[in-house]
Formats: structure tokens, C-alpha cells, sequence
């Protein structure tokens, strides 16, 4: 089935359907907070890691440190070194004393990080949210810098978002080797990207600067007490009856569709 024949056929059984959307007169009528509404979620994979995923719905967790180094010359793949701070200050808006010496003039930001965080495990995924697709005017394109997340694309749309989040919850709670985060009183959010420059203050394991806000990422966060690495083991059991699978490529080379029945 091509990318067309598949989103088609989506839409038609509810995988895909904006159904929180109204489109009046040509025009899109809002729901109340359309930023918080997400319709598709999207994990890029490599073809070999498709049946763990899909089969056991095995959510393989890297850990912050990982991504902080990860070295390549193409910007996409490169790590991010702001990972995981948490707190970025300007210092126009700081004082620097030594004793009771005032230390004026400076610039740039200062970048604090908890020592713990770097063995913090995480799994992302691409969410794409109504506001995203109103602003897109119907016609949401993913980046092509996805091609090299892997050659496959796992979605999970519609009324199986809620599914889904069902089972990471359900798995997280159950899984005796995971433990809260320290700082923040959830496990699992979408990013929120604020400016390099303009930011002040805190940060946390649910921002980013918005460098990266093309990815549009939600993830899971972890702590956990197996292992000071990647953590392979939190299994949410098969997703197979709630995502679709379809080549990275077509999915990027198409626009996410908003359209009138």
C-alpha cells in the first residue's frame, strides 16, 4: 500500500481523523487548547529494531549522556550538549560577586546541570499536536532530516495515543527497576522549546532550546536502578492492534492532511 492508498484509508477508519477540529466556512475552528491536543505520535526507527518494538513494544532507553556526545558531522544526528540542564541563566539578568567585588560587564549564559541527570534514560518520539496542523494550514510536512532517523516510521493516531500512554503508564508503575525523577513529578511530556538567548532560568528534562523544535518530541523519562547506561528492559507489551508502520520516506515526502469529510 503507498503513502496515499495508507493515509487514505487512515483517515477513513479513525487512526488519523482530526475529530476535535471543526472546519467551518472554510475555515478552522479551534478546540480549547489545541496545543495540548496530539493526534499523531511517530517513532523513526531502523528497519532491524521494527519487531521489538512493534511485537513486545520494547521502549529502548538511551540516557543522557548518550545524547549529550553524540558526535557527527551532520547537524541532525549530532548530540544536543544542552541536554538535560537544569537551569540556563543570562547573565544581564545575574550578579557575579567575589567577597563583596561585583563583577560587571560579563555576557553569555550560565549553564547549570545536576550530576545526576546524565543517568537519566529516555525514549522520544514525534507528536504532532492540533496546533501544529492549524498552523500548517492542513498540510503538516515533517522535516526530511527524519530520513536519517531510520528508514521506518511506527505511528500511533487518534484514540490509540490515549491507548498507548495507557500502557507506558501501566508498565512504568509495574516495572520494580524504574523510579521517579527526582525533580520533576512526571514521567512521561512533550518537550517545551524556548529560545537560547532569551531564556532565564529553569530548564529541566521536559525543555530544550529551540534548535531542535523541528522534531516536535515527546518522550519518557526515567530513573532507574538497574544500570547507570542504556536501559533495554521496559517492555510495554505488543503494539502491533494500535500503530501502523510505513517507510520513512513516503511519510516525509507526503503532507499530514487536515481536510473537510
Amino acid at each position: 500500500m503507498d503513502i496515499e492508498q495508507t493515509q487514505r484509508a487512515v483517515f477513513k477508519h479513525g487512526r488519523l481523523r482530526l475529530i476535535n477540529i471543526v472546519i467551518s466556512q472554510g475555515k478552522y475552528v479551534q478546540s480549547p487548547n489545541p496545543k495540548s491536543i496530539y493526534r499523531i505520535f511517530i517513532k523513526f526507527i531502523s528497519s532491524d529494531r521494527v519487531d521489538s518494538l512493534v511485537n513486545e513494544g520494547l521502549l529502548f532507553m538511551n540516557n543522557i549522556d548518550y545524547f549529550r556526545k553524540i558526535e557527527n558531522e551532520d547537524v541532525a544526528l549530532r548530540g544536543d550538549p544542552h541536554e538535560g540542564l537544569s537551569a540556563s541563566y543570562d547573565l544581564n539578568e545575574v550578579v557575579l560577586k567575589i567577597g563583596e567585588h561585583e563583577i560587571f560587564g560579563e555576557a553569555g549564559k550560565i549553564d547549570l546541570r545536576y550530576n545526576h541527570e546524565d543517568k537519566t534514560n529516555i525514549f522520544c518520539l514525534t507528536a504532532i499536536n492540533d496546533q501544529d496542523l492549524i498552523d500548517a494550514d492542513g498540510n503538516f510536512y515533517l522535516s526530511q532530516d527524519f530520513r536519517k532517523f531510520g528508514d521506518k516510521a511506527v505511528i500511533i493516531a487518534g484514540n490509540d495515543i490515549t491507548e498507548f500512554r495507557k500502557r507506558v503508564n501501566k508498565a512504568l508503575n509495574n516495572d520494580p527497576n524504574i523510579v521517579q525523577h527526582p525533580n520533576q513529578s512526571v514521567m512521561e511530556s512533550p518537550i517545551h522549546y524556548v529560545p537560547r538567548d532569551a531564556h532565564h532560568i529553569e530548564m529541566g528534562i521536559f525543555k530544550k532550546f529551540d534548535d531542535f523544535s523541528w522534531q516536535h518530541e515527546w518522550r519518557i523519562a526515567i530513573k532507574q536502578k538497574l544500570t547507570d547506561g542504556a536501559y533495554g528492559k521496559f517492555k510495554i507489551g505488543s503494539i502491533e492492534d494500535i500503530c501502523l508502520v510505513l517507510d520513512t520516506d513516503k511519510l516525509v515526502s507526503e503532507p499530514i492532511q487536515m481536510k473537510r469529510r
